[in-house]
């Protein structure tokens, strides 16, 4: 409210915005009242942006405030007003917290006064010695149950302040707009002892019941973005206030001028305006679009009855009935409105007075209430302070007549009493008065400066003169002494020229010299190496042809006996390990396993219990995949592609779906049950097909809602899970979008987008995402949706490791840089209470065990030292005694490195020791540890270049399959079901070289030297076991008798 001003009211304010006792004349603005009285009503936040000049301001205090009064809310205007940054700098300023800390103090205390009420103690239960914006607002209740709504008016004069502030005051605000007390309340009211959590203590950690409206210029709408890492959803609920529509502004312009003096009173009397005059302003001010600006609007109106306040004064003084009627006698047409708008400010200007007064007023205006093309704000003192040498009292005056001319308005702020110009319309003219005031002082000194400048060029030209003569005498001394100069100068150069050449021919000795010696110290290192080379492979080759297959496989050497009977190309038919080629897949239910050989013929073999694999499918193929009973073949294509093909090995269909055009050999997904396929084709359209052992139609709603929101998927992109839980789904996943398809009811479950992590449990059921560095978990079988903990920080890297197993916490790993390199964290977040139960800010190094729910843990303090935390139960295990350093994480055991080196295996459930004689592995060997049931591991699995040592880890025994004599080393290792899949030659392949595995089972008959004799030794002729010296073993002999008999019986395989 305005402290001075005058008794009687004027009918339009001009550029000062409507006050909330003015409601009375305020008019044109119902519409836009009703539309956000509702909007507030039904949000928590709304925010309210036009243009400047359209009378955001004045909405508020006299169109919506009267309204929320009898509805049960109390409204608290927050401005954060500031004075210029000369001055705000040289203070300190007011950091926007403690703003509202002062008006929400103030307006709390008016609140129980106006409610003749005292007010109640204030109380603080939780931190009260530095109580944050929740703690001071929840122990504030406002009387009567009314709701607070902080309305932040002029809101972009927030974002001037420093970038800490405003990201502590925004911290602050999200946790009062959230729908739950912050996690330090819940934490507070948990930590209580049960005798001290009383209802009381309940009831004060709710949430309280507050609202908030943010107006704001829609040039300046777009720094809300900065908010939107706090209060997420700030710009869902935005109103934009817009122009005056015709049938509006005829309202603004009749309704206000027929009020009474009962509604005052008024300055002048009612009167009225003529339709002619009344259309001709409207159609003067209406932009193409129909529509008028307020503020322009009110200084017309304005200017209107300040014409029929003097013609009133003047009919009283001459006792002459006044004429209450606006014609043409009042505004004469088009170019008089205009004139009123473009002289508005010289002329309100004019008001004030002549000569210092004027001058000093202007000065005041064009300097210190604009900056930047914004206003600001000016305290009282320093208002009065500025005007000079004036008396106190014509100070006052020239204050009041600044008012009434309506160029500035009086605030009471957490500054004080402020004046500011009365409105933002008024900035552009202002800075062109200021603008063209300081190009004439500008160019009044640069004439001055123009003068000086001419005395100074004669003062030297005179000078010049008198020097010139002077120096002409000595020009002559300087060019004798020149002349000697060169000759000296010539002769330095000439013995620089000859120096060097010197060294460069020296330095060209020099490099023909390193040369020389390094082509000769090669040369001798390549026939070094390729003597012992050649010796080696002489050496090697000679011990595999004279090396007999049957004594070595005896001998647990089952690497020879592997290598002669898969790789002597004179032994004809493919013998018995169809397992060594060029890809080896076997499907999760270990019934098929496919090989892939090197002149592209695939075999797919059905296993079975006691009995030879069969071979149930053979054809040429580029590459496979295999999952349940469907196999999908890539053959290649007469144009660059491949050619895909589906079959169910259990029917035999081949025909599944007509055969589709890909890209690449990664186009296809299968299920784990081979029941679902999704496929992407030439034209990076996503497919998903229902296997059923029959020819087959897509689901083509997966592909029509795919279509919408990625036109396209590129192989780097594209990734597809299945999710075999109690909703059965496909969770697909393209740069940070991802989309969950619910394969029992056909229907895209859920879209979303900017997803920086996933993860699926063990279970399936549960699906966790990082998204808007928020974490979310969607229930998939109830189709529920939670957002958990508080918000993390941005990081360059997420990645969300793991579920607990009963699927109550979740583990996340975030990275960001430093100045150490990556800064690595863990966090351990709880679906139960809603909060981060674990942060090790500091990680070093992490592993799990999904299986058990058990999370070890290194710090860069303490990096020999592992940590054990429980996922399920959120606590800290008991310390392993002794220091142990992991150093690989199996499903129930995981191996170890103590402080001497040694290498041990530690049960995980049994929490002990197994002892054995495992001491020290090379640095290029891998190690696994292999579940025979899947669920407890069984076998340790380590592998060197030339062997691979198995370790029952039941038993403690160990065998080695050793492949002397080989050409290969041994390369990397993994397990495929029961199969051990080994690939040969140097650990990272080279490009475009075709991988070859060798491949054998983990404790099964095949390994055994009676299988050999059921299914290898027959399908040698006689020739082929002479050559591999198979007929010298009389056990071999006594074994294979019969079974040699009748090979030869019925043909002699």
């Amino acid at each position: 409210m305005n402290p001075d001003r005058p008794a009687t009211k004027d009918r339009y304010p001009g550029l000062c915005s409507f006050e909330a006792d003015e409601h009375r004349i305020f008019f044109g603005r119902s519409r836009e009242t009703a539309e956000l009285l509702q909007l507030v009503r039904a949000e928590q936040v709304v925010v309210l942006f036009s243009k400047s000049g359209l009378g955001k301001s004045s909405l508020l205090s006299a169109g919506l405030f009267p309204k929320l009064m009898p509805l049960g809310y109390y409204p608290i205007r927050v401005r954060f007003q500031q004075e210029n940054a000369k001055d705000t700098a040289e203070s300190g300023g007011h950091v926007p917290l403690q703003v509202l800390h002062d008006i929400l103090t103030e307006s709390w205390s008016v609140a129980w006064q106006q409610a003749g009420l005292p007010e109640p103690a204030v109380t603080i239960p939780f931190d009260a010695a530095n109580p944050k914006l929740w703690e001071q607002l929840r122990a504030r209740p406002f009387p009567n149950g009314l709701i607070p709504i902080l309305v932040f008016d002029q809101f972009e004069e927030f974002f001037a302040y420093p970038l800490a502030d405003q990201q502590a005051f925004a911290s602050q605000l999200a946790e009062l707009m959230h729908d739950q007390a912050p996690a330090r309340v819940i934490n507070w009211l948990l930590d209580l002892p049960a005798a001290d959590r009383t209802p009381a203590a309940i009831a004060w950690s709710r949430q309280p019941a507050v609202k908030c409206i943010m107006a704001i210029r829609s040039d300046r709408l777009a720094e809300m973005h900065s908010l939107k890492p706090y209060i997420t959803l700030i710009l869902r609920n935005r109103y934009e206030l817009g122009p005056l529509r015709e049938e509006a502004a005829r309202d603004a312009i009749d309704l206000p001028a027929r009020l009474d003096q009962t509604e005052g009173p008024f300055a002048t009397p009612a009167f009225s305006f003529d339709p002619v005059v009344r259309e001709e302003i409207i159609r003067t001010l209406s932009n193409e679009n129909c529509e008028i600006e307020g503020s322009q609007l009110q200084i017309v109106c304005q200017h209107v009855e300040s014409r029929l306040k003097e013609e009133f004064r003047e009919s009283a003084a001459r006792t002459e009935p006044f004429t209450a009627l606006v014609d043409r006698s009042v505004i004469s047409g088009e170019k008089e409105i205009n004139r009123i708008l473009d002289k508005f400010y010289r002329t309100q200007l004019r008001t004030v007075g002549d000569g210092p007064e004027r001058a000093a007023a202007s000065h005041i205006i064009e300097n210190e209430l604009v900056e930047g093309g914004r206003r600001v704000g000016l305290s009282k003192a320093k208002m009065l302070r500025l005007l000079g040498d004036f008396p106190d009292e014509h100070k006052k005056q020239i204050i009041q007549k600044l008012q009434l001319a309506r160029l500035i308005r009086c605030e009471t702020t957490h500054l004080g009493e402020t004046y500011e110009l009365s409105h933002d319309s008024l900035v552009e003219p202002v800075e062109k008065v200021r603008s063209l005031r300081e190009a004439l002082v500008k160019r009044r000194q640069l004439r001055e400066e123009s003068a000086r400048k001419d005395r100074e060029l004669r003062e030297q030209a005179i000078k010049l003169q008198r020097e010139t003569r002077a120096k002409e005498l000595a020009i002559q001394l300087e060019r004798e002494k020149d002349a000697q100069l060169t000759r000296i100068m010539a002769l330095q150069a000439a013995n620089a020229d000859l120096l060097s050449q010197a060294n460069l021919s020296r330095r060209r000795y020099k490099r023909l010299t390193y040369f020389f010696a390094l082509v000769s110290v090669g040369a001798l290192v390549s026939f070094l190496y390729w003597y012992k080379t050649s010796r080696q492979n002489k050496r090697l080759f000679a011990s595999a042809i004279h090396a007999s297959a049957l004594p070595q496989y005896e001998r647990s050497r089952h690497g020879v006996a592997f290598r002669l009977w898969n790789e002597i190309d004179s032994i004809g038919q493919r013998p018995f390990a169809a397992y060594v080629g060029r890809d080896v897949r076997m499907s999760a239910s270990r019934a098929y396993v496919g090989t892939l050989y090197a002149d592209e013929t695939l075999e797919i073999r059905q296993r079975r219990p006691g009995r030879p694999d069969t071979i149930v499918y053979k054809a040429r193929a580029a590459a496979f995949r295999l999952a349940g009973h469907s196999l999908a073949v890539y053959q290649k294509d007469t144009v660059p592609g491949y050619r895909l093909r589906i079959i169910d090995l259990k029917t035999g269909q081949d025909n599944l779906l007509a055969p589709m055009a890909v890209a690449h050999t990664s186009a296809t997904a299968l299920s784990d049950d081979g029941r679902y396929a999704v496929v992407v084709d030439n034209y990076q359209q996503a497919h998903l097909y229902q296997l059923t052992g029959k020819p087959t139609d897509e689901v083509c709603h997966f592909l029509e809602t795919l279509s919408v929101d990625s036109p396209d998927f590129s192989r780097a992109e594209f990734s597809v899970s299945f999710v075999n839980g109690v909703a059965p789904s496909v969770v697909v996943s393209s740069q940070d979008r991802l989309w969950v398809y619910d394969l029992r009811q056909n229907v895209m479950r859920y879209r979303l987008t900017s997803v920086a992590a996933y993860q699926l449990s063990m279970s399936g059921n549960r699906l966790a995402v990082v998204t808007n560095d928020q974490l979310v978990v969607y229930d998939l079988g109830q189709g529920t949706v939670r957002l958990l903990g508080p918000r993390l920080e941005p990081f360059e890297l997420i990645t969300i490791q793991a579920f607990s197993p009963d699927e109550s916490a979740v583990l996340i790993h975030t990275q960001q840089p430093g100045k150490a390199g990556m800064n690595s964290a863990l966090h351990v977040i709880s679906l139960r209470l809603n909060q981060r139960t674990l942060w090790v800010p500091q990680a070093a190094q992490h592993w799990v065990y999904p299986a058990l729910g058990q999370l070890i843990y290194t710090t860069r303090s303490f990096p020999g030292k592992p940590v054990r935390y429980d996922l399920a139960g959120q606590r800290t295990l008991t310390p392993w005694p002794g220091l142990f350093s992991p150093v690989l994480i199996g499903t129930s055991h995981g191996l170890f490195r103590q402080r001497n080196g040694e290498l041990v295996v530690r049960d995980m459930r049994a929490d002990s020791l197994i002892s054995l004689s495992l001491l020290s592995v090379p640095s290029r060997s891998d190690i696994l540890f292999y579940a025979a049931d899947g669920r407890t591991d069984s076998h340790l699995l380590v592998l060197y270049r030339d062997s691979l040592r198995v370790i029952d880890l039941q038993t403690g025994q160990s065998s080695t399959l050793a492949q002397q004599g080989a050409p290969k080393p041994f390369g990397r290792m993994s397990i495929l079901g029961d199969l051990v899949r080994i690939r040969l030659g140097d650990r990272i392949l080279k490009a475009g070289t075709d991988p070859e595995y060798w491949c054998f089972f983990i404790d099964q008959d095949k390994n055994r030297p009676a299988y050999l004799c059921q299914y290898v030794y027959p399908a040698l002729t006689e020739a082929q076991r002479k050559q591999f010296g198979l007929l010298k073993t009389k056990k071999l002999e006594e074994e294979c008798g019969t079974i040699r008999e009748r090979s030869t019986g019925s043909g002699g395989q």
